[in-house]
């Protein structure tokens, strides 16, 4: 894809996600959903319409199929928490206790919010600022966060060569986060997860291994195509943004997975100038 194309593709992203937005985080969307005249129909169908409206443009103007396909995976995974909200309510209208309905509304709209400043991470995933820094402090940002369940152990080997590494410290440390958390749902049983890094020659790789089931029924393709495979994060989005991240910096991201051996993930980047 040249330079136009993705500017375009960039351009419908940013459109359908600021209406979305729009209707979703402004401090009236509850009330609405809660007035007794609200039009709930008419509100959540905007939303929805929103997507597939862009959708059907994108690939009606031949802008980047894949782009057309994205929105259409978007608005499928939408479609679930935006019916607990229609159902509650509908419910809310003659429910004299409102308190458990509007606390399904509001989980509700956390994850359609979640969901979209996921794939707003991924479609934004090669706008990277770089600057020189630790790798140790950008592994330790990115386990800092980490819940860790207990009968897994997480076990950090830090090459000692690596003093500083030229990289977006933000991005590189939330792919890490999302491997390590992935890597633990992948270990319904318990395990070892391993966070590795290691320098060769003028570039740098970071490595999350783990014991767990791999990445059952999956194909490359589906591994790093957005909400594709979700069995791991829920979205289907955090290898996909891994990806974007990872070639932003002029790397790549190998996986080799078995499931009685379990996953090992490996990024690779030039340490920088």
């Amino acid at each position: 894809m040249n330079g136009s194309d993705r500017d375009d593709s960039n351009r419908s992203l940013d459109r359908v996600l600021a209406g979305v937005d729009a209707l979703l985080r402004s401090s009236g969307v509850l009330d609405a959903f809660t007035a007794k005249e609200a039009n709930y129909e008419a509100l959540l169908e905007d939303i929805g319409a929103k997507i597939d409206e862009e959708a059907r443009r994108t690939q009606e103007d031949g802008l980047f199929v894949e782009i057309g396909a994205i929105f259409s995976g978007l608005a499928h995974d939408l479609r679930g928490p935006l019916q607990t909200v229609r159902n509650c309510t509908y419910l809310l209208v003659s429910e004299p206790n409102q308190g458990e309905l509007l606390d399904e509304i509001n989980g509700a709209v956390r994850d359609i919010s979640h969901m979209l400043d996921r794939f707003r991470e991924y479609y934004r995933g090669h706008e990277i600022i770089r600057t020189t820094t630790r790798i140790e402090k950008i592994v330790d940002t990115a386990l800092r966060d980490v819940v860790i369940p207990s009968g897994v152990d997480l076990v950090k080997t830090l090459d000692p060569g690596i003093t500083r590494v030229y990289v977006d410290p933000n991005k590189l440390a939330n792919v890490i986060h999302d491997l390590v958390d992935g890597a633990i749902n992948g270990m319904p049983e318990g395990g070892r997860v391993s966070v590795e890094t290691l320098q060769r020659g003028d570039r740098f790789s970071v490595t999350v291994s783990d014991t767990g089931t791999g990445f059952p029924e999956a194909t490359p393709e589906t591994l790093f195509t957005p909400f594709a495979y979700k069995a791991r994060d829920g979205t289907g989005l955090s290898l996909p943004i891994a990806l974007r991240v990872v070639k932003a910096h002029g790397g790549d991201i190998s996986i080799v997975t078995d499931p009685e051996k379990g996953t090992t993930c490996t990024l690779e980047m030039p340490l920088g100038p």
